[in-house]
Order: structure tokens, then C-alpha cells, then sequence
């Protein structure tokens, strides 16, 4: 799995179970990770300098900058819709893990801009 990058607003818990799991991952404000309240600018930055995926919950409905951050940066994202923010925690896990192989294959070929659905699905946006 490509390393993620967990923003502000999702359950920080989801970050430290893939790292216990060994996968690469870190939540906003972690060790490690760019510091709680980090503008999107460092976000998209500090995924560019690991080649991270950004999770984020920032949809871009009122604030369309997070778009053009992840454009100036090429950065790889997927959004998290209220469906899986306000989740418990373990169905935002499951859908990340489901969706493994195809953030992967996808983001082989082109950045991902996609919205992560419940059942690990990818739905470009």
C-alpha cells in the first residue's frame, strides 16, 4: 500500500492501526507527520517528499484550494465523504484496506482524485 497521510478531521486511531499492522501510515499531528492545524499547502508538500496519498475530508465545496494544492504538489488523494467520517472507526479502516489494490493500480497511471465509498470502492470525482 502507498503511504497515507491521514488529515485533520479522521480518526487518528485508523493511522496507528495500519502502522501496528505494518503499513505505512500517519495521521495529521503524529510524530513524524506535519503538526496538528498544518495548512494544506505542508500537507500536500510533505506527501509529495514520501509519495504519500493524502486522506482527507476536505471536499473543496466551499475552499476549492485543497484542488490546486494537489495539483501544484502532484499529490495522490482520496476524500472521505460524511458516510465514512462520521463512521465508527474500523468501517473507514476496513474501506481503506478493501481499497488497497486499486489506490495502487490507479495511482499508477494517474493522480487519484476519488472519493473512497463505505465498501472500499473508488468513485472518481
Amino acid at each position: 500500500m502507498r503511504p497515507l497521510l491521514l488529515d485533520e478531521g479522521l480518526p487518528a486511531a485508523v493511522a496507528e492501526a495500519f502502522a501496528t499492522l505494518g503499513l505505512d501510515a500517519l495521521a495529521v499531528g503524529h510524530p513524524g507527520a506535519p503538526p496538528t492545524g498544518s495548512a494544506d499547502a505542508t500537507n500536500c508538500a510533505w506527501c509529495r517528499d514520501r509519495s504519500a496519498v493524502l486522506v482527507t475530508n476536505d471536499r473543496g465545496k466551499s475552499d476549492r484550494t485543497i484542488f490546486d494544492h494537489l495539483a501544484q504538489y502532484h499529490v495522490h488523494a482520496i476524500f472521505v465523504h460524511n458516510d465514512l467520517r462520521f463512521a465508527e472507526e474500523h468501517v473507514l479502516a476496513r474501506a481503506l484496506l478493501v481499497a488497497e489494490s486499486k489506490i495502487d493500480h490507479l495511482g499508477e497511471k494517474h493522480l487519484l482524485r476519488h472519493r473512497l465509498r463505505p465498501g472500499g470502492g473508488l468513485e472518481k470525482r
